[in-house]
């Protein structure tokens, strides 16, 4: 479906430090491609940052490619997306699992993926809160909350794909050793999920590890 006019060519960027402003975001952005527009969300009260903003480019195909690869300013990785992300078959996935509760399709615990579904998002929890909280278990490739395609709002669920499968088994023994992740104040529930097609499910022995055998277990925040 057609995006507006007003949309094309508009990337979301998040995980910005408080302290960055239209300056920093469009002297970074504006090596990729020639800019319309540069918004940096605020608090009204404080006026600090609110780690979020918006960035324009005349040409939407420069937007595109801008949005496929990671992009850090002073040192912090950023989110950066189409501002109407269309909705992807995960999304639609998703649906299914959060209303009937089930892993769909089922993936038995055994299997190795790098990719989770997190459902009973809080509605305000945004994709740079969502990555933000899974990001100090491990690197993570892709975190999307799903979104209502018409208004937006989130849907309660996401998802997110980590760099490595351990990973995911961490957080899987966690919560079923009664310790659970609260995402902005709500509990959260996790499931393994399927990758698409393309991603890897079991990693082929030697393919992560290399000619050393296993990577050392670090142990980050457990």
């Amino acid at each position: 479906h057609m995006v507006n006019n007003e949309h094309q060519g508009k990337l979301f960027i998040g995980g910005l430090s408080w302290d960055t402003t239209e300056h920093d975001l469009g002297a970074y952005f504006e090596t990729f491609g020639k800019l319309y527009d540069v918004v940096v969300m605020r608090d009204r009260a404080t006026g600090k940052g609110k780690g979020f903003g918006f960035v324009r480019f005349h040409d939407p195909k420069v937007a595109e490619q801008v949005s496929a690869i990671r992009h850090d300013i002073r040192g912090r990785l950023l989110d950066a997306k189409l501002a109407i992300p269309r909705v992807g078959p995960a999304c639609e996935d998703g649906e299914m699992i959060a209303k009937k509760r089930v892993q769909h399709p089922l993936v038995p615990s055994d299997i190795r993926v790098h990719k989770v579904f997190v459902g009973g998002l809080a509605p305000t929890v945004k994709d740079f809160e969502f990555r933000e909280y899974f990001s100090r278990f491990g690197n993570i490739k892709e975190a999307q909350v799903c979104t209502d395609q018409h208004t937006r709002r989130s849907r309660g669920f996401g998802f997110i794909t980590f760099e490595k499968w351990e990973t995911v088994e961490e957080l899987i023994s966690q919560q079923q050793d009664g310790r659970p992740h609260v995402v902005e104040g709500k509990e959260v529930e996790i499931k393994k999920a399927f990758p698409r097609q393309g991603e890897t499910s079991r990693p082929a022995p030697g393919s992560e590890w290399g000619p050393r055998g296993p990577p050392r277990r670090s142990l980050g925040a457990f």
